[in-house]
């Protein structure tokens, strides 16, 4: 791609979030996330069950640079990438542990801030 077709992407409209989460818990943000993103949770939990099923690590760092990418515009309102803050993936983590028992262990985790596993 050319210099001046970068510059012109620069001047596209960049789609909005819905207000500011950096005030708000992981675990709040995901449950949020996934209420706005049901499309994208289902991707996020297909991608971990295969990853777990197959050598047993998940990352769900990985999951969330794929849903960024531009191959996965899904939410047809704007057709704009998943917006997903990085603070939220620790709640995703815990949410999808907690629904999908199975992926206890898979994930990578520290002790959060609240006491929680």
């Amino acid at each position: 791609m050319s210099a001046p077709a970068q510059l012109a992407l620069l001047d596209q409209p960049a789609c909005e979030r819905e207000g500011d989460s950096r005030d708000r818990d992981p675990l709040g943000q995901a449950l949020s996330w996934r209420k706005a993103n049901p499309a994208g949770w289902q991707l996020l939990v297909s991608w971990a069950l295969a990853d777990a099923a197959s050598d047993g690590h998940c990352s769900i760092a990985l999951y969330v640079e794929r849903l960024r990418h531009p191959a996965y515009r899904l939410n047809a309102v704007d057709d704009c990438p998943y917006l997903i803050d990085n603070t939220a993936r620790a709640g995703l983590v815990r949410l999808l542990v907690k629904e999908k028992p199975q992926l206890r262990g898979a994930f990578t985790t520290r002790a959060s801030r609240a006491g929680e596993p």
